[in-house]
């Protein structure tokens, strides 16, 4: 490593050069800044959401400073999953022309050193994993990845609708309906959601903390939300948002016993209606790259198309 380099926790005044280093890698990166992937830092409100979200902020986040300058940025994080994993992500952020002197594996193994001493506080039972994140465009980061034994795993996508003209409108079929919701709903709400997702692969348990972040989220807008009632019992919802003018699909799910009957486009198509009454012109959405449960095809039949691919990684601890 680079003899002026020095890694150090973070400080108040930092974030403003943490920022422009996200900025400048991706622009450098071809990702475009406005992107919802969850990797992606575009904006001062993503940075603060990011670092707010992360426990013991001194020893999980990693300032890199050259002659007092910041060049590069990384965090960690963690969680259970369905089958048991715990999976310790780790993400890194560094200005294009420190890329090739070694920086970027010194962070890796930053990383992967404080991971394993943060594990031995948890009963892993052997079912640790090292996780990271490339986008596709992502060279020098995809290239450490595999140098360093890490290995694809699945892949989410991010899409974007603009054909507005060729949306038709459809009723649901009998016996279900709309009818709107409030605060009192929204356990019931994430419930739907954690039983959808129960058996599906590389899925995190969710906890009070998401519940949390749910209800708290600053972009909740319930004129935008379209829930679906079967016989007075919540069975499935689309929920969208607006940011910076763009509408973002932040949800689609649809209790399993009710699939299969056109539920998730119908309210899909609903939802665009509407954001397009608000005075939008693009809808983002992210979803599984390998299209498991057929999400993906059914939102290309709407009109989404593919931007760019983030692929997941991750290595046996």
């Amino acid at each position: 490593m680079v003899n002026t380099i020095k890694f150090r926790s973070l400080d108040k005044q930092d974030y403003q050069e943490i920022l422009n280093v996200c900025l400048v890698s991706a622009k450098y990166d071809q990702v475009d800044s406005e992107s919802i992937l969850r990797s992606v830092i575009g904006s001062m409100d993503d940075l603060i959401k990011v670092i707010s979200s992360i426990k013991e902020k001194d020893n999980n986040i990693l300032v890199v400073e050259n002659e007092g300058d910041i060049v590069g940025f990384s965090y960690i994080k963690w969680w259970t999953e369905n089958d048991g994993i715990w999976l310790y992500l780790h993400l890194h952020y560094l200005l294009p022309e420190w890329r090739k002197d070694g920086v970027f594996g010194q962070m890796f193994e930053w990383a992967e050193n404080r991971i394993r001493k943060i594990a031995i506080n948890h009963d892993i039972k052997g079912k640790g994993m090292f996780g990271s994140n490339a986008i596709s465009t992502e060279v020098e980061k995809t290239k450490l990845l595999f140098d360093t034994g890490y290995k694809q795993v699945f892949s989410r996508v991010e899409m974007v609708f603009t054909d507005f003209n060729n949306l038709q409108d459809k009723n649901l079929p009998a016996d279900y309906i709309l009818k709107p919701v409030n605060s009192k709903h929204f356990r019931v709400m994430l419930k739907v959601l954690e039983k959808a997702y129960l058996t599906r692969e590389h899925t995190a348990i969710y906890t009070e903390e998401d519940y949390e972040e749910f209800v708290n989220n600053p972009n909740n807008d319930l004129s935008l939300w379209y829930v679906v009632w079967h016989q007075n019992e919540i069975i499935g919802y689309v929920l969208s948002e607006i940011r910076n003018g763009a509408g973002v699909i932040t949800e689609v799910v649809i209790d399993e016993k009710h699939r299969r009957r056109g539920l998730a486009r119908i309210l899909t198509i609903k939802n665009l209606l509407n954001l397009q009454k608000r005075g939008v012109k693009k809808v983002y959405l992210d979803t599984n790259g390998e299209d498991v449960s057929g999400a993906r095809s059914m939102y290309e039949k709407i009109g989404f198309k593919k931007t760019i691919t983030d692929y997941r990684y991750r290595k046996q601890m």
